[in-house]
């Protein structure tokens, strides 16, 4: 199967930028839009999607803990708990400091309350931590 291509007039006629692109062959089309900046986004985004799954670890983790308050098992859950919430923020961290001022807000509007929840949550269960 060869490329097939459109004929560009010979004429001495102009063709437009919009008519080139639609021209163009799907192929280079996807080069062409897969630029450099392209593939940082998708960067920050697999590592946003990655610390919003350890988010939710954290979450979970904290809750058992506050089940355990109590019971000889708190101490375990605590550090277990404790553990993935400095793991979440020294991620987010890592990642804001790899952003530039503008993309860093744009990150930290999307994310920062989460953040900042987890912060929260686990300072309430310092309260109960001995």
């Amino acid at each position: 199967m060869g490329i097939a291509w459109r004929a560009v007039p010979t004429s001495g006629a102009t063709i437009s930028p919009v008519a080139a692109v639609a021209s163009a062959p799907s192929h280079l089309l996807r080069r062409w839009q897969s630029s450099p900046g392209a593939d940082a986004t998708q960067q920050v985004q697999e590592s946003m999607d990655k610390i919003n799954d350890l988010f939710v670890e954290a979450r979970e983790e904290i809750a058992y803990a506050q089940e355990d308050a109590g019971t000889t098992y708190f101490n375990d859950s605590y550090d277990d708990a404790k553990g993935l919430v400095d793991k979440v923020l020294e991620q987010w961290d890592t990642l804001l400091s790899g952003l530039e001022e503008n993309e860093r807000g744009k990150v930290q509007r999307s994310m920062g309350l989460k953040m900042e929840q987890l912060k929260a949550e686990l300072q309430q269960l310092d309260t109960l931590h001995d």
